[in-house]
C-alpha cells in the first residue's frame, strides 16, 4: 500500500496500512477544490476462477454535505484466467539390449513445455521388477541441481518426488542407475509426472492444469 506522488498529500500519517484502507479507518488529508489524492493497493488474487470485484469508497465528513454521493463508490472488475502448463516426460536409457546382472543407467527429462510457469509438480519413478536401482542424481540441469532438488533412489521408488519451480521452457533432468536382476526376458522401467496442486493465474493461488506426455523406450 503506497500513496503515489499526489502532490503535497504524501506526507507521513497519510499513507494508509491495508487494515486502514480494508475497515475504512483511514482519513484523508484537507482537500481544497479541485484536489486529488492517490494510493496504490497492490494485492494477490487468492480466487482459482471466475471474476474478482474490488471496491473503493470515499465518504465526506461530518459537517460537510457532498452533494452527488452517486460518484462515492467505484469498482473494478477482473476476470480469473486460468494458468494452464504443458508437462512432458521422456526416459531412455538408450539401449535396447543390456546383459543380465549388467548396470545401466536412465535418463528422466521433464520439461516444461508452458505456457506458465510451474511449481510444485511431482516426478516418481517406481521400482520395476528384473531391475534394482542403485543410483539416482540430478544431472547438471541449469540452477535446478540444488540442495534438497536432488531425489534418493529409495524415496524415488516409493513416493512422488517434488519437482523445484519450473519455467515455461526449462527443463529437469536425472539419472537413475540400475543393476539388471533379470535373467532373461524384456524389462520396462517407467517415469510418471504427475498432476500438481491446482492454483491460478494472474498470482500466486491460481489454477495450473498440466497435461502428461510419456514417451518410453524399452531398455
Amino acid at each position: 500500500m503506497v500513496c503515489s506522488a499526489t502532490p503535497g498529500q504524501c506526507t507521513f500519517g497519510y499513507t494508509p496500512s491495508t487494515s486502514q484502507i480494508e475497515n475504512g479507518s483511514f482519513q484523508l488529508p484537507t482537500l481544497a477544490a479541485g484536489q486529488t489524492y492517490q494510493i496504490a493497493v497492490t494485492a494477490t488474487v487468492t480466487a482459482t476462477n471466475g471474476t474478482v470485484m474490488n471496491m473503493a469508497t470515499v465518504s465526506a465528513p461530518s459537517g460537510i454535505t457532498d452533494p452527488n454521493q452517486g460518484n462515492n463508490t467505484d469498482y473494478d472488475y477482473d476476470t480469473v484466467t486460468p494458468k494452464t502448463a504443458d508437462l512432458a516426460i521422456f526416459k531412455t536409457d538408450n539401449t535396447s539390449s543390456i546383459g543380465a546382472g549388467a548396470s545401466t543407467t536412465y535418463i528422466v527429462t521433464v520439461t516444461n513445455n508452458g505456457p506458465s510457469s510451474v511449481t510444485g509438480a511431482t516426478l516418481s519413478d517406481p521400482a520395476a521388477a528384473g531391475l534394482s536401482k542403485t543410483a539416482v542424481a540430478c544431472t547438471a540441469t541449469p540452477g535446478q541441481c540444488t540442495f534438497g532438488y536432488t531425489p534418493a533412489s529409495s524415496s524415488s521408488k516409493t513416493r512422488p518426488f517434488q519437482l523445484p519451480t519450473l519455467a515455461a521452457g526449462q527443463t529437469y533432468q536425472i539419472a537413475v542407475t540400475a543393476t539388471v536382476t533379470a535373467t532373461n526376458g524384456t524389462v520396462a522401467k517407467h517415469g510418471h509426472g504427475f498432476r500438481t496442486e491446482r492454483h491460478h493465474r494472474l498470482e500466486p493461488g491460481q489454477q495450473h492444469r498440466l497435461r502428461l506426455r510419456h514417451r518410453h523406450r524399452q531398455g
